[in-house]
């Protein structure tokens, strides 16, 4: 990403419920991407989610059939623990006045 020299800020506001919004700058979003050649990704929302050209693309078709790509708007995080369970986060749910979620030693089935 050194050799890339230029970025586009794209923003919406409104009184809409947060996910309509997102549903606008995700469409806005794409099409500037699908325009913009040498565009390598998107940088989403406050949690800074980078997520490259190719998978932005292709989940924010999703929108265009109203479903949501939350895996555009939201950051899932999982690991495994050492005593054979996983734990978990999301960032981003805030954003649509939802609380995120943090699991920690679930067992694997």
């Amino acid at each position: 990403m050194h050799d890339q020299r230029d970025h586009a800020l794209v923003t919406v506001a409104g009184q809409v419920h947060p996910m309509g919004l997102a549903d606008v700058l995700t469409v806005a979003s794409a099409a500037l991407l699908e325009s913009t050649p040498h565009g390598m990704g998107v940088c989403w929302g406050t949690i800074g989610h980078l997520v490259r050209r190719d998978v932005f693309l292709d989940l924010a078709r999703f929108v265009r059939i109203s479903e949501p790509p939350l895996p555009l708007w939201v950051k899932f995080v999982a690991w495994p623990e050492t005593d054979r369970s996983s734990s978990g986060d999301t960032w981003g749910f805030g954003d649509f006045d939802l609380p995120d979620m943090e699991v920690r030693g679930a067992p694997e089935s």
